[in-house]
């Protein structure tokens, strides 16, 4: 076992629900790790002592051979003293008929008063993690009152909304939540609470949907830009009407590229062909079945989703199932970046027939 001094440990509202839940956890060395000693300092409001009094038995009873002591109290002053971490649980919850502005008004109260006992009594080194809600309010708080602790020791516990946002992303991108990168959420936890994803990555690309508007129309900036990642471009001369459509088709997630822009971009291969001989079809390719790698030829050649329906004789769900599914197989993110795809690999030569032995795995 870790024979250095214990780390003491802060819980305020440890009688509460989610301090009952979290001690044990604490105490177990599932926190800070199995070889690390912590001292726990339990801070409860007057009335709330006596329960806290059967968690410590509780604490007590299970012998945990990591807690090297338990201190409970209703002084702030006293739980922050010499502290390392100090996990703020405790807050006023809003109750029914309760306004907001009397929510933050007994939170301020409160986190005005734990800030400046963390200031003035916790360890240079400590870390504090504000649990209750609302978090960030209550975290900001906090860290206001205490000036001798730096801003960046101070964090909010928005992990549950993080998890969700990410699994939200995850979701309307067709990829998996480990591949969701760099999400920011704003808010506190509730209506006004919103996720922010403009330098999110899903895997290495952005989160955002781009669309380019462009005076120059086909010209090596946009394919560039294609290529990167963007969803789609048109010319900044188009009617209104038309640039609002595009936005709301790159916005969708679905339908991200007019048919019309990418018959153009099929237009601009034509005229540039590849000056190399591409190497041959993608490894990736292999995991296509047959009437996937049809509806790649015709997404290639510009078919909008009715028009693949038509060839194929399939209903518009089963193309947008299968275009979903090769562009998650393929491992790119949209229409536009399947023609690239089939053009620059030599699936599909401009202006010419595709060649079926290309596609034999």
């Amino acid at each position: 076992m870790n024979a250095s001094p214990p780390v003491t440990v802060t819980v305020t509202g440890a009688a509460g629900a989610i301090g009952y839940a979290l001690l044990p956890r604490i105490a177990s060395g599932n926190v800070l790790g199995d070889d690390t000693l912590v001292e726990l300092r339990l801070l409860e409001v007057p009335q709330a002592m006596g329960v806290l009094e059967g968690v410590v038995m509780e604490l007590e009873d299970s012998a945990f051979p990591l807690v090297a002591g338990v201190e409970i109290t209703d002084d702030p002053n006293v739980a922050f003293a010499g502290c390392n971490i100090a996990l703020l649980v405790g807050a006023r919850p809003r109750t029914k008929g309760m306004e907001r502005s009397e929510l933050l008004e007994a939170n301020g109260a409160i986190f005005t008063v734990q800030g400046k006992a963390l200031s003035e009594n916790a360890a240079d080194d400590v870390k504090v993690l504000v649990v209750g809600n609302p978090a960030n309010t209550n975290c900001l708080i906090a860290m206001n009152n205490a000036p001798d602790i730096p801003r960046e020791r101070f964090t909010a516990m928005m992990r549950l909304d993080h998890n969700r946002a990410k699994a939200q992303l995850a979701r309307k991108a067709g990829a998996h939540v480990r591949e969701i990168h760099r999400m920011t959420i704003w808010g506190n936890h509730s209506t006004t609470q919103y996720p922010d994803i403009t330098h999110a990555l899903v895997g290495d690309r952005p989160a955002t949907r781009v669309l380019i508007l462009t005076t120059f129309g086909l010209d090596t900036y946009v394919y560039d830009a294609l290529r990167a990642g963007a969803s789609g471009f048109m010319l900044k001369d188009a009617p209104p009407e038309e640039i609002a459509a595009a936005v709301r088709i790159v916005a969708s997630g679905e339908a991200l590229l007019a048919p019309a822009i990418t018959r153009a971009v099929i237009e601009e291969f034509a005229r540039h062909p590849p000056a190399a001989e591409p190497p041959g079809p993608p490894p990736a390719l292999a995991d296509l079945t047959p009437r996937e790698r049809e509806v790649l030829d015709l997404l290639a050649r510009g078919l909008s989703n009715p028009e693949i329906c038509e060839q194929l004789v399939i209903s518009e769900a089963t193309a947008k199932t299968h275009v979903a599914r090769i562009l998650q197989k393929l491992g790119i993110r949209d229409r536009v970046q399947a023609v690239i795809y089939a053009y620059e690999s030599g699936l599909i030569a401009p202006g010419g027939a595709s060649d079926p032995g290309q596609y034999t795995p």
